[in-house]
């Protein structure tokens, strides 16, 4: 079988078995990238032909800092590529070939006696809470922006959903008497417990929001009700952090909540994080 077949087969089979856009549109790009480098360079259009070198070389390409890599003229495209991106190159590719034997159109993967490549060591830093109560002090004003974003902040620290999960969110997603989101994510439908003082902000906010002509069920939006994109959202939380003097983004947030919330559990917060302590299991 021909290797752009095989991908699109197994992009296929990702709809086919409920993957989620996000994940599809990941592995479409990532594979488009191994497809180019076949193209480009002359590998063995069958995958049957395939070896362990090829796919070695194709991985010291990707480390390389070619003019046009991958044959892009966006400025940059030929930066150097964290290991963490090298690893996820290699990531897809182990699927690609597993999903293959699995399917019986491959004996054995081109990737069994090729080691991961190592990733990147990085500690990622949570906001302490003296910086998350800044953050809150400077979204405390009474305009349609403040109010919107505080609520935004305090859902991703008091509940840790993605970036996705928080841009997914309808008003009907949202019940203030239970104190409960449900969010549709990687993990297909769940229910989110939130505190008082997020219940507060969102109730706020939905009352702010329900005086725009917005004609959509969307929960996040503009002044003007136009609904509200992830490069929005990171827009804003960037801006933030330039005022208090540290940065900020969405998956920060999300972390400090899943960090905050294990301290909490520890006593090592307790009695300052309110939107954590106040939660109850559902």
């Amino acid at each position: 079988m021909e290797i752009r077949s095989l991908v699109e087969g197994f992009l296929l089979d990702c709809k086919v078995t409920g993957k989620s856009l996000a994940t599809i549109v990941y592995y479409t790009e990532k594979l488009g990238k191994f497809l180019w480098y076949v193209d480009t360079f002359g590998l063995p259009s069958d995958i049957e032909d395939i070896t362990p070198t090829h796919i070695r070389e194709y991985l010291a390409y990707a480390r390389t800092t070619d003019k046009e890599r991958w044959g892009s003229k966006v400025s940059g495209a030929n930066k150097p590529i964290s290991p963490t991106t090298i690893k996820r190159l290699y990531a897809c590719l182990r699927v690609l070939f597993n999903w293959s034997i699995s399917e019986g159109l491959l004996i054995t993967s081109p990737l069994a006696t090729i080691k991961p490549p190592k990733d990147a060591k990085h500690v990622v830093k949570a906001l302490t809470t003296e910086q998350v109560a800044d953050c809150l002090r400077l979204l405390n004003s009474r305009d349609f922006l403040s109010i919107r974003n505080r609520a935004m902040f305090l859902i991703l620290v008091d509940t840790a959903i993605r970036l996705g999960e928080l841009l997914s969110l309808t008003v009907d997603s949202i019940d203030l008497k239970r104190q409960v989101l449900v969010v549709n994510g990687k993990t297909g439908e769940r229910y989110v417990r939130f505190g008082n003082m997020t219940a507060k902000a969102l109730w706020k906010y939905l009352v702010i929001r329900a005086k725009l002509n917005g004609s959509h069920n969307a929960l996040w939006c503009d002044r003007h009700g136009n609904s509200f994109s992830g490069r929005g959202v990171d827009g804003l939380f960037r801006a933030l952090g330039r005022k208090v003097g540290i940065k900020i983004h969405p998956h920060l947030l999300r972390h400090t909540g899943a960090t905050l919330f294990l301290l909490t559990r520890r006593a090592e917060f307790h009695g300052l994080c309110p939107w954590v302590n106040e939660k109850a299991a559902i």
